[in-house]
């Protein structure tokens, strides 16, 4: 019983991909419900090869939108870094917007592991919560990782986290490890803000690092003609070699014109530590700052020929491991482009550059 095209409930349920009417290979179930384009639930489903039932699972699920399947047998295999072991992979669903696999495995050269994978949907956030610890007998302590990937939408906001904790309890070698990564998202009508940063630590025999990085993007439309765009970099990095903490802004906006484009870049670098010897490490280029004009091209009266001219103006300040230079560059340039001659044997084109500078 069910609908065309949406859900479907089969009780006392038989099916099999075999072909011709005595099936090598099928299952039976109690009741089959069938969600299209996301799961199949089976309950009390058994397995029958030549006519014996082979097994009976009290429940199982197909996802039809997972590259993975439960597996109804375990997996023995053998590899050089696992030797010979044996893993299942079985699936579960509490309702439509939590479901799951469970993962127990028996590794011959590094122990005994278990874990679960849920997915999970409400409201307009969903994700994924891995849990999985291994007790390894290489190292003599417990593996356990930790990662969460959730996705959130609150209007014109939008939101990703990431996060992997993987930890080592080795007796001799304990280490931790942590990565994270938060994405926000803020699209309106006349601007918009992106968010990007990541976090990371490591901690290894009582020695420990951290990098952060993060981008801010925020784009403005301040009129029809007018726009503007300003990013931020952060980076922040900790060690035993020291620290090296800095911020990288950059300004550019936009006019248009009626019959140029002028355009407004400035970039600069800010040593947040205040350590000298890292001032030079990050932005090599600034520019304090540049201005550009550009007019639209135009046609040459009389000639299938298009020219543009450009000029730029502005003082930049270069940063190197032996010291900064400060420099001053104007830039004036015209560009001609077009065809020359045009005929059913072929055509002519011309593409030709002036251009002057001073640095």
């Amino acid at each position: 019983q069910g609908t065309l095209g949406g859900s479907t409930e089969a009780r006392t349920a038989f099916c099999t991909t075999c072909e011709g009417p005595n099936p090598v290979a099928y299952l039976t179930a109690r009741e089959f419900a069938v969600y299209p384009n996301d799961k199949i639930v089976g309950r009390r489903v058994s397995v029958w090869i030549s006519g014996r039932r082979i097994l009976t699972w009290p429940y199982f699920v197909i996802f039809l939108r997972e590259q993975r399947a439960s597996r109804l047998l375990p997996v023995v295999g053998y590899s050089q870094a696992e030797g010979f072991f044996l893993k299942t992979f079985y699936s579960y669903t509490i309702n439509q917007n939590n479901y799951g696999y469970l993962r127990l495995d028996l590794l011959e050269k590094l122990g005994i592991g278990y874990g679960v994978e849920h997915t999970y949907r409400f409201g307009s956030g969903n994700g994924t919560l891995f849990l999985y610890q291994l007790h390894d007998s290489q190292i003599g302590g417990v593996d356990t990782r930790i990662a969460l990937n959730h996705q959130q939408r609150l209007g014109d906001l939008s939101m990703r986290l990431y996060t992997d904790y993987l930890s080592e309890t080795s007796p001799l070698f304990p280490s931790t490890n942590l990565y994270s990564a938060l994405d926000l998202y803020y699209h309106g009508t006349a601007s918009s803000t992106d968010l990007y940063q990541i976090y990371s630590r490591a901690d290894f025999v009582g020695f420990s690092s951290l990098a952060y990085s993060g981008r801010l993007i925020h784009i403005q439309q301040l009129s029809s003609a007018l726009s503007a765009e300003v990013v931020a970099d952060v980076s922040q990095t900790s060690s035993v070699f020291g620290t090296n903490d800095q911020l990288a802004p950059r300004l550019f906006m936009t006019y248009r014109g009626a019959g140029y484009t002028a355009s407004l870049i400035a970039e600069g670098l800010v040593n947040l530590d205040g350590n000298a010897s890292t001032a030079g490490l990050g932005l090599g280029l600034q520019r304090l700052p540049e201005l550009s004009v550009a007019l639209n091209p135009r046609v040459l009266p009389g000639t299938h020929l298009s020219y543009q001219l450009t000029a730029d103006l502005g003082r930049f300040r270069e940063t190197q491991f032996i010291g900064t230079a400060d420099a001053f560059r104007a830039d004036v340039a015209g560009t001609i482009r077009g065809w020359m001659l045009e005929s059913a044997r072929g055509n002519l084109g011309l593409g030709a550059l002036v251009r002057a500078s001073y640095y």
